[in-house]
Protein backbone atom coordinates (compact mmCIF):
# COMPACT_ATOMS: atom_id res chain seq x y z
CA UNK A 1 0.00 0.00 0.00
CA UNK A 2 0.85 3.78 -0.63
CA UNK A 3 0.01 4.34 3.37
CA UNK A 4 -1.06 2.28 5.94
CA UNK A 5 -2.19 2.72 9.58
CA UNK A 6 -2.24 0.35 12.28
CA UNK A 7 -4.48 0.70 15.57
CA UNK A 8 -3.26 4.21 15.64
CA UNK A 9 -4.07 5.87 18.32
CA UNK A 10 -3.65 10.44 19.42
CA UNK A 11 -4.93 11.66 22.79
CA UNK A 12 -5.72 15.08 23.80
CA UNK A 13 -7.99 15.96 26.76
CA UNK A 14 -11.40 15.74 25.96
CA UNK A 15 -10.76 13.71 22.82
CA UNK A 16 -9.22 10.62 21.12
CA UNK A 17 -8.54 9.70 17.63
CA UNK A 18 -8.48 5.93 17.15
CA UNK A 19 -7.77 3.94 16.99
CA UNK A 20 -7.31 3.77 13.18
CA UNK A 21 -6.69 0.78 10.34
CA UNK A 22 -6.45 2.30 7.39
CA UNK A 23 -4.61 2.16 4.23
CA UNK A 24 -4.72 3.30 0.48
CA UNK A 25 -3.50 1.74 -2.62
CA UNK A 26 -1.68 3.22 -5.43
CA UNK A 27 -3.90 5.10 -8.15
CA UNK A 28 -6.70 5.53 -5.69
CA UNK A 29 -7.94 9.13 -4.25
CA UNK A 30 -9.90 8.53 -0.72
CA UNK A 31 -11.70 11.39 0.21
CA UNK A 32 -11.79 11.88 4.15
CA UNK A 33 -15.27 13.24 5.26
CA UNK A 34 -16.91 14.38 8.21
CA UNK A 35 -17.82 17.21 10.62
CA UNK A 36 -15.93 19.48 12.32
CA UNK A 37 -14.23 18.04 15.18
CA UNK A 38 -13.68 14.74 14.06
CA UNK A 39 -10.26 14.33 14.07
CA UNK A 40 -9.79 14.39 9.90
CA UNK A 41 -6.75 17.25 10.52
CA UNK A 42 -5.20 15.03 13.24
CA UNK A 43 -5.23 11.79 11.11
CA UNK A 44 -3.62 13.99 8.63
CA UNK A 45 -1.01 15.31 10.77
CA UNK A 46 -0.01 11.92 12.66
CA UNK A 47 0.22 10.46 8.60
CA UNK A 48 2.91 13.56 7.32
CA UNK A 49 4.79 13.41 10.50
CA UNK A 50 3.62 16.52 12.06
CA UNK A 51 1.99 14.47 15.12
CA UNK A 52 3.56 11.71 16.96
CA UNK A 53 0.98 9.12 18.02
CA UNK A 54 0.45 7.39 21.09
CA UNK A 55 -0.11 4.21 19.91
CA UNK A 56 0.20 2.30 16.62
CA UNK A 57 1.71 2.60 13.75
CA UNK A 58 1.83 4.55 10.58
CA UNK A 59 3.61 3.47 7.60
CA UNK A 60 4.60 5.16 3.90
CA UNK A 61 5.83 2.89 1.17
CA UNK A 62 6.44 0.90 3.55
CA UNK A 63 8.49 2.45 5.52
CA UNK A 64 8.07 3.64 9.47
CA UNK A 65 6.93 7.82 9.14
CA UNK A 66 9.45 8.73 11.93
CA UNK A 67 12.73 8.19 12.94
CA UNK A 68 15.88 9.63 12.19
CA UNK A 69 15.73 8.71 8.23
CA UNK A 70 13.97 11.36 6.35
CA UNK A 71 13.81 9.68 3.39
CA UNK A 72 9.87 8.63 3.63
CA UNK A 73 8.88 12.22 3.20
CA UNK A 74 10.26 12.62 0.00
CA UNK A 75 7.26 10.66 -1.31
CA UNK A 76 4.90 12.71 0.58
CA UNK A 77 3.37 16.62 -0.84
CA UNK A 78 1.05 17.93 2.15
CA UNK A 79 -1.13 20.74 1.80
CA UNK A 80 -3.16 22.51 5.12
CA UNK A 81 -4.95 24.96 6.43
CA UNK A 82 -2.11 26.73 7.60
CA UNK A 83 0.48 27.06 4.84
CA UNK A 84 3.44 27.89 6.54
CA UNK A 85 5.05 30.47 4.71
CA UNK A 86 7.14 33.26 5.02
CA UNK A 87 5.07 36.49 4.71
CA UNK A 88 7.71 38.55 4.35
CA UNK A 89 9.16 36.72 1.45
CA UNK A 90 7.92 36.74 -2.09
CA UNK A 91 6.32 33.68 -3.12
CA UNK A 92 9.31 32.68 -5.48
CA UNK A 93 11.83 32.99 -2.14
CA UNK A 94 9.68 30.70 -0.37
CA UNK A 95 9.62 27.99 -3.13
CA UNK A 96 13.53 28.34 -3.07
CA UNK A 97 13.19 26.59 0.82
CA UNK A 98 11.14 23.88 -0.60
CA UNK A 99 13.33 23.37 -3.02
CA UNK A 100 16.07 23.40 -0.84
CA UNK A 101 15.11 20.47 0.87
CA UNK A 102 13.62 18.10 -2.24
CA UNK A 103 16.06 16.53 -4.14
CA UNK A 104 13.22 16.08 -7.08
CA UNK A 105 12.26 19.50 -6.68
CA UNK A 106 11.00 20.69 -10.65
CA UNK A 107 11.61 24.08 -11.53
CA UNK A 108 10.06 23.69 -14.81
CA UNK A 109 7.09 22.21 -13.00
CA UNK A 110 6.39 24.91 -10.76
CA UNK A 111 6.93 27.36 -13.90
CA UNK A 112 4.10 25.67 -15.61
CA UNK A 113 1.94 25.42 -12.70
CA UNK A 114 2.90 29.34 -11.57
CA UNK A 115 1.39 30.13 -15.48
CA UNK A 116 -1.62 28.06 -15.11
CA UNK A 117 -2.80 29.09 -11.65
CA UNK A 118 -1.47 32.71 -12.87
CA UNK A 119 0.31 33.20 -9.62
CA UNK A 120 2.27 36.00 -8.78
CA UNK A 121 5.87 34.30 -7.93
CA UNK A 122 7.23 38.22 -7.31
CA UNK A 123 4.17 39.20 -4.67
CA UNK A 124 5.27 38.95 -1.00
CA UNK A 125 3.16 36.18 0.09
CA UNK A 126 1.63 38.94 2.34
CA UNK A 127 0.53 40.54 -0.02
CA UNK A 128 -1.13 37.57 -1.83
CA UNK A 129 -5.09 36.82 -1.50
CA UNK A 130 -6.44 33.72 0.18
CA UNK A 131 -6.86 31.75 -2.99
CA UNK A 132 -3.18 33.14 -4.11
CA UNK A 133 -1.98 31.91 -0.93
CA UNK A 134 -3.65 28.23 -1.25
CA UNK A 135 -2.49 28.42 -4.80
CA UNK A 136 1.16 28.64 -3.96
CA UNK A 137 0.82 25.81 -0.98
CA UNK A 138 -0.46 23.36 -3.97
CA UNK A 139 2.41 24.54 -6.27
CA UNK A 140 5.01 23.40 -3.35
CA UNK A 141 3.45 20.86 -2.80
CA UNK A 142 3.80 19.08 -5.68
CA UNK A 143 6.94 20.99 -6.94
CA UNK A 144 8.73 17.34 -6.03
CA UNK A 145 5.98 14.99 -8.01
CA UNK A 146 5.41 13.08 -4.79
CA UNK A 147 3.79 9.99 -4.80
CA UNK A 148 1.58 10.41 -1.81
CA UNK A 149 -0.48 13.88 -1.68
CA UNK A 150 -1.92 14.02 1.89
CA UNK A 151 -4.48 17.45 0.95
CA UNK A 152 -6.26 19.24 3.69
CA UNK A 153 -9.28 21.27 2.61
CA UNK A 154 -6.71 22.21 -0.39
CA UNK A 155 -9.11 24.50 -2.38
CA UNK A 156 -10.30 26.82 0.31
CA UNK A 157 -10.15 30.21 -0.91
CA UNK A 158 -10.17 29.11 -4.79
CA UNK A 159 -13.06 30.53 -6.74
CA UNK A 160 -14.24 28.27 -9.37
CA UNK A 161 -12.25 28.29 -12.00
CA UNK A 162 -9.44 28.20 -10.14
CA UNK A 163 -10.67 24.89 -8.41
CA UNK A 164 -11.38 23.13 -11.84
CA UNK A 165 -7.66 23.78 -13.01
CA UNK A 166 -6.35 22.46 -9.61
CA UNK A 167 -8.67 19.37 -9.45
CA UNK A 168 -7.35 18.98 -13.58
CA UNK A 169 -3.46 19.16 -12.25
CA UNK A 170 -4.17 16.26 -9.37
CA UNK A 171 -5.90 14.02 -12.27
CA UNK A 172 -2.73 14.50 -14.21
CA UNK A 173 -0.87 13.11 -11.31
CA UNK A 174 -2.49 10.27 -11.00
CA UNK A 175 -2.53 9.04 -14.81
CA UNK A 176 0.27 7.08 -14.24
CA UNK A 177 -1.41 4.67 -11.51
CA UNK A 178 1.64 5.18 -9.03
CA UNK A 179 0.37 7.99 -7.40
CA UNK A 180 -2.58 8.00 -4.49
CA UNK A 181 -4.09 11.57 -2.90
CA UNK A 182 -6.14 11.56 0.80
CA UNK A 183 -8.25 14.28 0.56
CA UNK A 184 -9.82 15.98 3.30
CA UNK A 185 -12.55 18.55 1.83
CA UNK A 186 -16.05 19.97 2.74
CA UNK A 187 -16.80 20.81 -0.91
CA UNK A 188 -18.68 18.12 -1.99
CA UNK A 189 -18.35 19.00 -5.65
CA UNK A 190 -14.94 17.99 -5.27
CA UNK A 191 -15.17 15.07 -3.72
CA UNK A 192 -17.68 14.18 -5.88
CA UNK A 193 -15.27 15.05 -9.55
CA UNK A 194 -11.71 13.28 -7.52
CA UNK A 195 -12.50 10.80 -5.29
CA UNK A 196 -13.07 6.72 -5.95
CA UNK A 197 -13.94 5.88 -1.98
CA UNK A 198 -14.34 7.70 1.05
CA UNK A 199 -14.19 7.26 4.58
CA UNK A 200 -16.64 8.73 6.77
CA UNK A 201 -14.78 10.14 10.55
CA UNK A 202 -16.92 10.76 13.52
CA UNK A 203 -15.67 11.38 17.04
CA UNK A 204 -12.14 10.27 16.12
CA UNK A 205 -13.28 7.09 14.52
CA UNK A 206 -13.98 5.58 11.16
CA UNK A 207 -17.48 5.13 11.38
CA UNK A 208 -17.48 3.67 7.52
CA UNK A 209 -16.00 3.00 3.88
CA UNK A 210 -18.01 3.11 1.05
CA UNK A 211 -17.68 3.85 -2.53
CA UNK A 212 -17.94 7.53 -3.13
CA UNK A 213 -21.40 7.42 -4.56
CA UNK A 214 -23.05 5.89 -1.65
CA UNK A 215 -21.14 7.65 1.19
CA UNK A 216 -21.89 11.39 -0.56
CA UNK A 217 -25.34 10.64 -0.54
CA UNK A 218 -25.15 10.03 3.15
CA UNK A 219 -23.02 13.20 3.93
CA UNK A 220 -25.43 15.01 2.63
CA UNK A 221 -28.23 13.88 4.39
CA UNK A 222 -26.24 14.15 7.76
CA UNK A 223 -24.83 17.18 6.84
CA UNK A 224 -28.53 18.93 6.73
CA UNK A 225 -29.23 17.54 9.64
CA UNK A 226 -26.26 19.28 11.36
CA UNK A 227 -27.24 22.68 9.73
CA UNK A 228 -30.92 22.64 10.06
Amino acid sequence: PVFSLEGLVKRYPGFTLGPIDLELQPGVVLGLVGPNGAGKTTMLHCLAGLLVPDEGAAEVFGAPNGGADPAWRRDIGVVGEEHGFYMHWTAAENLKVVASLQPSYSHERVRRMAERFALPLDRKVEELSRGNRAKLAIVAALAHAPRLLLLDEPTAGLDPVVRADVLDVLWELLEDGEHAILYSTHVLSDIARLADELVFLSDGRVLQRSAKDDLVDAWRRISFRLAA
